[in-house]
């Protein structure tokens, strides 16, 4: 057994041995500097990124504005609805009652 583990580990220390520096091609680290600043310029985060919370906050406000808003010119409306329906009741029932015509008549 011991020579069998002997003979792996002296096969693996012979390959280590033969091992060398591995060599960049010469423009390698002027290819790498280029990639690396396109990625950077890339990644410049933009006008509206930069100020996205601020964004949302003000666009929420703005859509709760127009709701509150709107609410209340839809209540001012319906009370404004109720009175002319309410006058228009009364004059019908003027109406009704100048000409007699709110007495019934059972056949």
């Amino acid at each position: 057994m011991k020579k069998i583990y002997s003979k792996n580990v002296d096969k693996v220390i012979e390959s280590v041995e033969g091992i060398q520096r591995a060599n960049p091609s010469p423009y390698f680290y002027a290819k790498l500097m280029h990639k690396m600043n396109m990625m950077e310029e890339k990644k410049s985060p933009s006008f509206l990124f930069q100020y996205k919370p601020a964004l949302v906050i003000g666009v929420l406000i703005v859509i709760f504005g127009m709701n509150a808003f709107l609410l209340i010119k839809q209540t001012n409306h319906r009370h404004q609805s109720q009175r002319i329906v309410s006058s228009t009741a009364s004059s019908v029932n003027d109406f009704s009652s100048e000409y007699n015509l709110n007495t019934t008549t059972v056949y």
